[in-house]
């Protein structure tokens, strides 16, 4: 096991806000000051104060949830953009695609044979640098991760796609861990998503 990945899980049980999710484990203990059903829905991310931080037990209840934690995004690695997106990016200032370009040439990457390095089809990247197709956040997080780029480049990228971090979701929650810390080792990395059960991310 690696040393950061306690780390993570630090990281892991202050930043993990599903609610459903955090409730559902065996032996968690809603705080008396925390979730009230006249306040709070489950649809809304889980309060810092109610977080697995705050649990005296949060190992055997992140070991637990690890356990169950089954990844069902099976997306696509990317989608076409509507009329109305690329209505918008006619006259938009800045698009994926200058964003795009700019970084991976800011991290030494060459754009038009980027995708063979995350192993994604030749077509599809075309279409990607042509403003046809969004990727899929996930392989924005491998785009990301494999030139090395920062947690503020991705972020951008995200939101050009009409994405963003989410810290309702695992994969969301892990990759932004490894980008605040800037490790980009494809071990390390994998082995972080293994930890956590998070699959579909090209590497």
């Amino acid at each position: 096991m690696y040393p950061f990945l306690e780390d993570l899980d630090e990281y892991f049980c202050a930043q993990y806000a599903k609610t459903i999710a955090v409730l559902s484990i065996p032996g968690y203990v809603v705080p008396p000051e925390g979730w009230r059903a006249d306040r709070y829905s489950t649809e809304e991310p889980l309060p810092e104060n109610m977080r697995l931080s705050h649990q005296p037990n949060k190992r055997e209840l992140l070991a637990r949830f690890k356990a169950s934690y089954v990844d069902k995004d099976f997306s696509f690695s990317f989608r076409a953009l509507t009329a109305g997106e690329r209505w918008e990016n006619l006259r938009a200032k800045r698009t994926l695609r200058h964003a795009l370009v700019e970084y991976l040439k800011r991290h030494g990457e060459d754009a038009h044979s980027f995708f063979e390095k995350i192993g994604l089809n030749g077509e599809i990247w075309k279409g990607i640098l042509a403003g046809k197709y969004y990727p899929a956040k996930k392989t924005l997080f491998a785009i990301a991760a494999a030139a090395g780029m920062s947690i503020s480049e991705c972020r951008e990228l995200l939101s050009l796609c009409g994405e963003r971090f989410s810290s309702e979701e695992v994969s969301d929650v892990v990759m932004c861990y490894l980008l605040n810390y800037r490790i980009f080792n494809p071990v390390m990395m994998q082995a972080a998503f293994d930890e956590y059960g998070v699959k579909n991310i090209l590497l």
